[in-house]
């Protein structure tokens, strides 16, 4: 779980450092960060894109002092809808959990 008070970028700084030992590691990962703001990414689009051995995956990420905005959870079904495995993370360990569960339910070792 994020630190009480721990900024999403801090936050989000923590995610990028574990794919990094992902990808290092041999795992299939590529991801994108996506960049909020008025000249940027469209509203709502969650933070994350991660393709992980082929599958597509979204994540939102939030510190526990912040709820998601109704559109980033309207966001996050559409890609759902699409295929993707979507998630609503609070800690690098929620990310994990979900691709740990792709993997194990596809048998990736």
């Amino acid at each position: 779980m994020a630190r009480k008070g721990e900024l999403e970028k801090v936050l989000n700084a923590r995610l990028v450092r574990h794919f990094k030992k992902l990808q290092k590691d041999g795992h299939q990962i590529k991801w994108y960060k996506t960049h909020g703001g008025p000249y940027s990414s469209q509203a709502g689009t969650p933070d994350f894109h991660v393709t992980y051995y082929g599958q597509s995956f979204w994540f939102e990420m939030k510190t526990i002092d912040y709820k998601p905005q109704p559109l980033q959870i309207v966001e996050l079904r559409r890609w759902q809808a699409a295929g993707a495995i979507t998630g609503l993370c609070y800690s690098v360990e929620d990310v994990t959990k979900i691709l740990d569960k792709f993997r194990q339910e596809r048998g990736i070792v």
